[in-house]
């Protein structure tokens, strides 16, 4: 199947994760990532699941740098580090899974593995906000990652609940909010997508 369009806005790179540091420059960001900018097939390109060692050799060597970083970013994993990093570089920052992705431990029990992650939506404190401000928890969330200046991608194929994720912008976080929110930190451990480990 082909794509049905001549060029495309943004061309992604998905799997920072598998890729070593020095394969990367050489032989897919000149070779295959620049190029696709250069033949006109896409206006921007970027990164996705990259970490700061493999975005500094990019930017050490590329010609044409990559524009967006796309990772998994949500209440209860930050990553405050490399999006401060990526913001000083000029590079725009894409959250998936923002709402900790609801229904990922029937995904993983499905393939025979187990990881029981925290119910973003049902926390306490993203409830008590969602009705201080007459809002659901997603869209509380969702909120908070974008005054962090952060795109979201949130799935859904309820339509209500997608006419839903489009409606935050009606509202502000008060600092409270914000510090409650950032408070539910928890790093690593609350990864949905620890995909390196099904290689």
């Amino acid at each position: 199947m082909q794509l049905q369009a001549k060029k495309i806005d943004l061309l992604n790179e998905r799997n920072g994760f598998y890729l070593h540091v020095d394969r990367i420059i050489g032989l897919f960001w000149k070779k295959e990532m620049e190029k696709q900018v250069k033949l006109g097939r896409a206006r921007s390109i970027g990164v996705s699941n990259f970490n700061i060692e493999q975005i500094e050799k990019i930017l050490d060597s590329a010609e044409i740098k990559p524009v967006n970083l796309q990772i998994e970013i949500h209440a209860f994993l930050q990553q405050q580090e490399i999006v401060e990093f990526c913001q000083r570089n000029k590079i725009t920052v894409t959250a998936y899974s923002p709402l900790g992705s609801p229904g990922i431990n029937n995904f993983y029990s499905a393939y025979g593995k187990s990881k029981i992650l925290p119910d973003l939506l049902g926390n306490d404190i993203v409830k008590r906000i969602a009705s201080k401000h007459s809002k659901t928890p997603a869209q509380v969330l969702l909120k908070y990652t974008v005054q962090r200046k952060i795109a979201v991608i949130p799935k859904s194929l309820n339509s209500c609940r997608i006419r839903d994720n489009i409606n935050i912008f009606d509202f502000e976080l008060d600092n409270q909010d914000v510090k409650d929110l950032h408070n539910l930190e928890i790093g690593p451990l609350a990864k949905v997508g620890n995909w390196e480990s099904w290689t």
